[in-house]
């Protein structure tokens, strides 16, 4: 290990090293990065022509503890040459969420919306304890891209599927409410849990509950009609009505007034005739589709381009960077 026996130090801060000699004459300069040694050591001053030897910190880098104990930079020493590896994380993360909503939402429609859901839940769950268990910086963007996954777009659409038309602006709104409350917790779990490792293990066994109750959830309704399994959808609405306490539910030929004469086939002589597939070109079917598709594309764009450019800038605001994150999420519920 490099050990420099210090006779006396000078600092500026016009100067972007310090300036040191050891006992035996020779004067180094030491950067952040990088150390280099003077050939000619008969001034001890900053102003120097001559030449230099430059060696990289190959023993290593000390690090400010103040406001974490120990982060993915601090364990595998993402400084300097390495950098820019730091600077992947939150690329690739949102690189998940873009890839997890293309291909999560596709396994929604064609194998139904829980399967996609439970699939996502377990995924993140088994690949945030892995790559905690493991620690290994080759894993890390592979499974940092697993772990965002689009988790939150299948269940956005599971929720609003659920819901009429009278409420579903109502529940959209509340579901980004609780993700709200989940940003206001992981700035609460990020100040009293300094450790990388600790900070994801207490956000992984968060979500363990629903990891073992989400295969409960039944599949959406519209699901379910599109796939001609009418009467689990009977008795899913029948199993709604019970909790509303209405004595008489709706039958699913009223949702379906256009196929009256197809769902009492199907429910009466237990028709199983294959149901035609639709994949993401029907979204342009018509100039008509087209526009409502386009016009929410837009939508999601525009509204996720100003929550991330917006909540990913408060590290930049200056002060805690746990106190401005938890008063963004504070700010999303107002």
């Amino acid at each position: 290990q490099f050990f420099l026996e210090l006779l006396f130090c000078l600092w500026t801060s016009t100067q972007s090293y310090i300036l040191v000699q050891l006992e035996n004459g020779d004067i180094w300069e030491l950067n952040q990065c990088s150390r280099s040694k003077r050939e000619n050591a008969s001034r001890f001053t900053y102003e120097y022509s001559g030449s230099k030897t430059d060696f990289h910190c190959t023993d290593g880098y000390i690090y400010d503890h103040t406001n974490w104990q120990s982060t993915i930079v601090t364990e595998w020493d993402l400084v300097c040459q390495q950098e820019w590896l730091a600077k992947l994380t939150q690329p690739t993360f949102m690189l998940g969420v873009l890839i997890g909503a293309v291909i999560f939402g596709d396994l929604a429609d064609r194998y139904s919306m829980g399967f996609a859901k439970n699939c996502l839940e377990d995924l993140r769950y088994l690949l945030a304890l892995e790559l905690i268990y493991l620690g290994k910086m080759s894993l890390y963007f592979p499974e940092n891209i697993g772990v965002s996954s689009g988790y939150l777009v299948v269940v956005f659409v599971y929720v609003t599927e659920y819901t009429g038309i009278k409420a579903r602006t109502w529940a959209s709104m509340h579901i980004h409410s609780f993700f709200a409350v989940g940003i206001m917790v992981v700035a609460l779990v990020g100040y009293l849990a300094r450790t990388w490792w600790v900070y994801q293990i207490c956000l992984s066994v968060a979500t363990l509950p629903f990891v073992l109750c989400c295969w409960m959830l039944p599949e959406t309704l519209l699901w379910l009609l599109t796939e001609g399994r009418y009467e689990e959808a009977q008795k899913i609405i029948n199993v709604m009505a019970r909790w509303n306490k209405v004595s008489t539910p709706c039958k699913i030929a009223e949702l379906c007034p256009m196929q009256d004469d197809l769902v009492n086939s199907r429910m009466g002589d237990h028709d199983s005739s294959p149901m035609k597939k639709h994949n993401i070109l029907d979204l342009f079917h018509n100039w008509h589709i087209a526009r409502r598709t386009i016009t929410v594309w837009l939508i999601w764009f525009t509204g996720s381009l100003g929550y991330y450019v917006f909540s990913l800038s408060s590290v930049n605001f200056g002060g805690s960077e746990f106190l401005n994150l938890f008063l963004i999420g504070k700010y999303c519920l107002m």
